[in-house]
């Protein structure tokens, strides 16, 4: 099962974006809740010494709710803003808890990059042929369809995906 996780990531919400409030609007768009909750999570990891063991005591102090702290904890999480370390952890003191992450930068920068190579590849026109273009949407169309119907290959409506060849 796909995991969905919703941001609103449009040019003019990032422009306007000056601080951690702003920021809580982009990753949790439309829910106030989950913005507040953000913000104190992502405060009290900003704030402590390094650990925080207990994060759920820190959005008990600041009205947050068990479910709505869990959901964006779990989101934050998956984003990678905020990871777990355990105990075994050398690196972190052998502390088990929470801690700030760096990974959401770094995938947000790999992902620009990725689409600036992309767009700058150039080609010639020889190579770059219509079957090239074909093979590569069949590809796209066939992990779509197996993913989104769990079915066999037979099964699929090819022609309700027809291509145009040639163009």
């Amino acid at each position: 099962m796909a995991v969905l996780t919703k941001i609103d990531a449009s040019l003019a919400h990032l422009r306007k974006a000056e601080d951690l409030d702003d920021l809580a609007r982009v990753l949790f768009p439309g829910n106030r809740c989950h913005q507040h909750a953000c913000a104190v999570i992502f405060f009290s990891l900003k704030w402590s010494d390094g650990v925080v063991v207990d994060l759920a005591r820190c959005a008990r102090e600041y009205g947050v709710t068990r479910r709505v702290f869990e959901r964006t904890r779990a989101k934050m999480r998956r984003l990678g803003l905020i990871e777990h370390v355990s105990r075994f952890n050398h690196r972190h003191g052998h502390r088990d808890g929470w801690i700030l992450s760096g990974r959401f930068e770094r995938s947000l920068q790999h992902l620009a990059e990725r689409i600036g190579q992309i767009r700058r590849r150039t080609r010639s026109p020889s190579a770059c042929s219509g079957q090239e273009n074909h093979a590569i949407l069949s590809h796209s169309r066939r992990y779509i369809m197996d993913h989104e119907h769990n079915s066999t290959p037979e099964e699929w409506p090819v022609t309700r995906w027809r291509l145009p060849v040639g163009r």
